[in-house]
């Protein structure tokens, strides 16, 4: 094979080692991007489950000033218990206040126990989500592990030609001296 036959597939080989590198740098990319995607939806995520946790500290405060109120319905009985003479007329209407409370309470109960469901479902779909972001990531790290062997690998062999091309640079230079003292001679 001729030098220049041999230097046309060389070149043809190097293009296709930068082709493919092309390719595979914007596949590198294109990863980048996803993973910055997900990253992004981790952070909704963390807002909304934030939201949460502030919504059930509201709850917590309305829990709270029911109490209290409880409290100060105490007190008037308490007071109700000392004017006797209105105590006929006062316990009737403490008994319906008093069902009115429990079944608040009740409801209270009720519309706790649904926000614990609904929070239970949330972090269960947060937990399902965070698995699924795991193994995607996870699969993302090592198709870029992949690439980056194979890069190394094609720059591996890119050094090798290189090599091999300058010794050849170097033979022919020295055929051509030799051709070219011989000529002398004659």
């Amino acid at each position: 094979m001729d030098s220049e036959k041999f230097q046309e597939l060389v070149l043809q080989q190097l293009r296709v080692l930068t082709e493919n590198q092309k390719k595979f740098t914007e596949g590198q990319q294109q990863l980048t991007e996803k993973v910055g995607s997900l990253t992004e939806g981790q952070g909704l995520l963390a807002e909304k489950v934030g939201s949460l946790t502030e919504g059930q500290g509201l709850l917590a405060e309305k829990v709270g000033s029911l109490t209290e109120g409880q409290g100060l319905l105490t007190e008037k009985v308490s007071s109700l218990t000392e004017g006797q003479g209105l105590l006929t007329e006062k316990v009737g209407s403490l008994t319906e206040g008093q069902g009115l409370l429990t079944e608040k309470v009740g409801s209270l109960t009720e519309g706790q126990m649904r926000l614990e469901e609904r929070l239970t479902r949330l972090e269960n779909i947060v937990i399902r989500i965070e698995n699924d972001h795991g193994r995607k990531l996870g699969a993302l790290l090592d198709g870029y592990h992949h690439n980056a062997e194979i890069l190394d690998d094609h720059t591996e062999r890119l050094t090798r030609i290189e090599s091999k091309i300058t010794a050849h640079d170097i033979q022919i230079s020295i055929l051509d001296k030799t051709k070219s003292n011989k000529r002398k001679v004659k």
